[in-house]
């Protein structure tokens, strides 16, 4: 695979802990305890947000 050196800006990294069903896709995570986990082969909508570090 080759690899691009690029000059420094912006990196976006995505990370995922912990994948629930029964999230409420809304930005945060107020009212979310007792969740069911995804079960292994199902899918749920992606909850995510973007944040710069300054």
């Amino acid at each position: 695979m080759p690899v691009t050196v690029a000059p420094a800006g912006y990196d976006l990294v995505t990370w995922a802990q912990d994948v629930y069903a029964d999230v409420a896709v809304d930005g945060d995570d107020a009212g979310e305890t007792d969740l069911t986990p995804v079960r292994l082969g199902h899918s749920v909508a992606f909850d995510w947000a973007i944040r710069a570090a300054l």
